[in-house]
């Protein structure tokens, strides 16, 4: 009597094919990630800040933070107190530790990010769409549909590098690929602060991610997709208050 024939078990995917499938087959890829063993979270993560210091040390060489600097002293309050050689002292400190700072800051903001859209995320499903999948897991969909934003920082170093020096703080993303950019020069800066979330890339890491959450939390997509949405106009509104917060407390 010949022995029953044995289920075939799929394979893992590769780490490079879980890499390839969240840009060209992104159901594919967040099916191997909810039902992996080990979904491998820290690959998505070590190349997101990877490619996020790439895109800050291309903003650090092509700001001119002299000038910023300097034009932010002389604008300031306490300018009438400063003394040239004052005002040059704090140009001179300010050239020397804003790269340095703007290096240490990229991969605190993309942990920072990526913990929060996981911490909202999983909230949003629990408790909006009544799922049931574990925080681990849900981390692991965000990081892997977070690979969109190394598309972001290395697209975004490269507009940079191209363009002249930069002479004003950045307050959108230089690609101009959100809503914020059909706006009229002089629209109010909260309102561009808070329309610049409606962004390709967001819109893209949403879809992703959506797929994943939905897989994960035995929820429906057009679920995940609400939540996410719902996340995206917490971070619109927060960026859009604080923008109206620096506005206040600028000098008129």
């Amino acid at each position: 009597m010949s022995a029953p024939a044995r289920a075939e078990v799929a394979s893992p995917a590769s780490p490079a094919r879980l890499v390839l499938d969240v840009f060209v087959d992104p159901s594919r890829a967040m099916e191997a990630v909810a039902t992996a063993a080990r979904p491998l979270a820290w690959i998505p993560v070590l190349l997101v800040l990877a490619a996020s210091e790439v895109s800050a040390v291309a903003l650090s060489r092509r700001m001119d933070i002299a000038a910023m600097t300097e034009k932010a002293l002389r604008s300031s309050s306490a300018a009438a107190s400063l003394s040239e050689a004052q005002i040059q002292s704090a140009i001179d400190v300010q050239v020397k530790v804003a790269p340095f700072l703007m290096l240490v800051g990229a991969p605190l903001a993309v942990g920072a990010a990526l913990f929060f859209r996981a911490g909202v995320a999983h909230l949003g499903m629990r408790f909006l769409a009544g799922g049931r999948g574990a925080f681990g897991r849900t981390f692991a969909v965000i990081a892997w549909a977070y690979l969109v934003e190394a598309v972001n920082a290395l697209a975004t170093a490269a507009v940079v590098w191209a363009r002249p020096p930069v002479t004003e703080q950045p307050t959108t993303s230089p690609l101009m690929s959100h809503v914020a950019g059909l706006l009229p020069a002089g629209a109010p800066l909260p309102l561009v602060a808070g329309l610049s979330v409606l962004d390709a890339f967001n819109l893209w890491f949403a879809l992703v991610a959506g797929i994943g959450l939905a897989r994960v939390h035995g929820a429906s997509r057009s679920a995940s997709w609400t939540v996410l949405g719902l996340l995206f106009a917490l971070v619109g509104l927060w960026l859009a208050g604080m923008a109206a917060l620096a506005q206040i407390a600028s000098p008129s």
